[in-house]
Order: C-alpha cells, then sequence, then structure tokens
C-alpha cells in the first residue's frame, strides 16, 4: 500500500539521519589518539520506569477510524536493562571523556482498542510489550581520582522500538536526549564497580495504517549498576 511505503521511507529517512549525527559524535571513541589515557568498557544492569506514548500524548486521538492506545501505569511497571558501553578519557584533559552505550528495556503495557459488534462499541484491552534498544554517544565529565569518582553525562540517544500484541505491532526509529550522574569506586587498579542514574528521553510515532496511530513522549528514568575494567 501506498501509506505503508510512505511509512517505511520515512522510517528509513528518519534512521539514516538519526545514525549519521549518533556516529558523528560516537567515532572518536573507536579512533587511536595519542591524547588517550585511559580506555574502558563495562557490562551494566538494572531497573527503569516512566511512561510511553498514550492517547493524552497522541493530538489525533479521537480522530481515526479506529482509534487505539497504550496505557503504562506509571511508576507501577519497572523494566529490567541491560546492556554495555564503551569510552574513553584524554590524557591532556582527564576530567573530560567520551562515551558510547547500549542497553534494552521492554515494557508490559497494554493496548486499548475499540471493537464494533453491530450496534455496540466495547474496548478490549491486549497485553502488550513495548521493547526499546537505545544506542546514546556521551560527552562525560568526571572528577578524576584515582579511587572514587563521581561523573556526569550529556549526550545524544537513537532509540529503536516495538510495540506488538497477539494481533499487529509496530516500529520506530527516532532520535532523543540522553542524561545521566553517577560514582564510579575502584577496587583495583584497573577494575571498578559503578553506580548510575540515568535519564532517556524521545518523541515515538508508532503508525501501522488504523491498527497503530500513536504519537507520544517516552520519557524513562533508570538506575543501573556495573563493572568496568
Amino acid at each position: 500500500h501506498a501509506s505503508s511505503a510512505a511509512v517505511r521511507m520515512r522510517l528509513i529517512s528518519r534512521a539514516t539521519l538519526s545514525v549519521s549525527l549518533t556516529w558523528s559524535l560516537a567515532l572518536p571513541v573507536f579512533l587511536p589518539s595519542p591524547a588517550q589515557a585511559e580506555f574502558y568498557g563495562a557490562g551494566m544492569v538494572g531497573l527503569s520506569t516512566g511512561n510511553v506514548p498514550d492517547e493524552e500524548n497522541d493530538p489525533r486521538f479521537g480522530q481515526a477510524r479506529n482509534p487505539n492506545w497504550f496505557d503504562l501505569n506509571l511508576f507501577g511497571n519497572w523494566s529490567g536493562l541491560y546492556g554495555g558501553k564503551v569510552g574513553y578519557f584524554f590524557a591532556s584533559h582527564p576530567w573530560l571523556g567520551l562515551e558510547l552505550e547500549t542497553f534494552v528495556n521492554q515494557y508490559d503495557t497494554r493496548r486499548v482498542r475499540p471493537v464494533t459488534s453491530g450496534m455496540t462499541t466495547s474496548l478490549q484491552i491486549t497485553p502488550t510489550t513495548t521493547r526499546v534498544i537505545t544506542t546514546a554517544a556521551n560527552v562525560i565529565l568526571r572528577y578524576p581520582d584515582k579511587r572514587v569518582q563521581p561523573y556526569v553525562g550529556i549526550g545524544m540517544g537513537l532509540f529503536f522500538a516495538r510495540a506488538s500484541d497477539y494481533l499487529v505491532s509496530a516500529s520506530d526509529v527516532t532520535p532523543g536526549l540522553s542524561a545521566l550522574a553517577g560514582l564510579r569506586g575502584f577496587l583495583t587498579d584497573r577494575i571498578a564497580l559503578f553506580g548510575e542514574a540515568k535519564w532517556n528521553s524521545a518523541t515515538l510515532t508508532f503508525s501501522n495504517g488504523d491498527q497503530f496511530d500513536i504519537r507520544g513522549t517516552y520519557s524513562v528514568g533508570s538506575l543501573i549498576v556495573g563493572l568496568s575494567i
């Protein structure tokens, strides 16, 4: 269908632009540099909560022929988080670093849709899974102590989102914001534990004809722990 082709072209164009912007920030992480003082890799796990697009954030709600929406119990539904990151700090500016991270969230939500039978319309609640893969490039500022290092970071994320149930599914790829603050403590000269608070935000659009037609804000906060080397 023409509408499906238009949606695919929009996703491809947005993904191409977003990947270009993200990697233009993240590419220095992978380039050797005489200024590099400290390279690290880390794994992390945690919990996150927040909101996904719902009917209140969709200006088209009530206008679509078959409107439907998601309902996430804010601060009631928590998502597990897992992922990893790589980065480095400069020798000339040991307080300044660049970092690339990727992590996965998956929320159990509900899709509510009207079902018409004859002259009667009822609401059907369908269990739905919303999965978001985030890749973010961040600029990191830290206090370069040898044992305990508080740090903050800000950057741009690329969000790969998919909402699905046993009936239909829809996907989106869009850029967004990334912010974090944490504390790293070294167990040895090379191994450290860290705890981190993270916030990510983006505007997601799930569009699949009349089956999905949702646009809203994805905004989540996360608490994570990890091990870096």
